[in-house]
């Protein structure tokens, strides 16, 4: 994989990495820098020589070039009269190799997609789960419904404000989720947990009706 300044591409190293490493080495001739490109300091291409390069691992090079250094450098030579842009068949925007080297990866990447997918809705489905098991033991408590809690606008909003505190520390719900349960816009979700926050350093009647809760949901 090669990367530049803001992004990288999977390169086939079967049809392209000969042409690829040959176009970077040569940019600073393109670029009418220099008339050689081992003339440019800035390259790794004398380490593809075999000079000294700390930034190089020359054993992993020869392997990747699959040709003696001398043929390798004569190669790099030819493309100063032949040029040619491999980075024109990059395809969309990020894959560069033959049609099946393409398809491979894309066929890769729909799998890791697909499972990462999988993975969220998983995910988000057991904090679903969990939030209905909060819900119940602060309903339980305050006696009152989540349709009351969600509605109260009488301050102190205690029970409104325990079960935000709950939600944003059992699950991995979005304020804009939990904002869904109880009836807060995401930035009021926010500000309720740095409340609730602030009452259990200050009241222990606050901390132990929060832990009792985690407690039995944990249990």
């Amino acid at each position: 994989m090669f990367q530049g300044r803001f992004k990288s591409i999977v390169v086939d190293k079967d049809a392209y990495f000969l042409e690829l490493t040959r176009y970077i080495h040569l940019n600073p001739v393109y670029a009418g820098i220099v008339p050689d490109p081992a003339a440019y300091r800035w390259s790794s291409y004398r380490g593809y020589l075999g000079r000294k390069d700390a930034y190089i691992d020359k054993d992993e090079v020869k392997q990747y070039l699959g040709m003696p250094r001398g043929q390798y450098q004569r190669f790099v030579l030819e493309g100063i009269k032949k040029r040619k842009d491999p980075l024109k068949n990059v395809y969309a925007g990020f894959l560069l190799g033959s049609v099946g080297f393409i398809k491979d990866k894309l066929r890769d990447l729909e799998i890791q997609i697909a499972s990462d997918d999988v993975s969220h809705k998983k995910a988000l489905r057991e904090d679903v789960e969990v939030a209905e098991e909060i819900i119940e033991e602060v309903t339980k408590y305050y006696k009152q419904t989540i349709a009351e809690i969600k509605e109260s606008t009488n301050r102190p909003m205690r029970a409104k404000h325990v079960l935000v505190y709950v939600l944003r520390r059992l699950t991995g719900l979005s304020n804009r989720e939990i904002g869904r349960y109880v009836g807060l816009r995401p930035s009021a979700v926010s500000r309720a947990g740095i409340m609730i926050e602030r009452q259990l350093e200050k009241d222990k009647n606050v901390k132990r009706v929060v832990d009792k809760i985690v407690w039995k949901v944990e249990g």
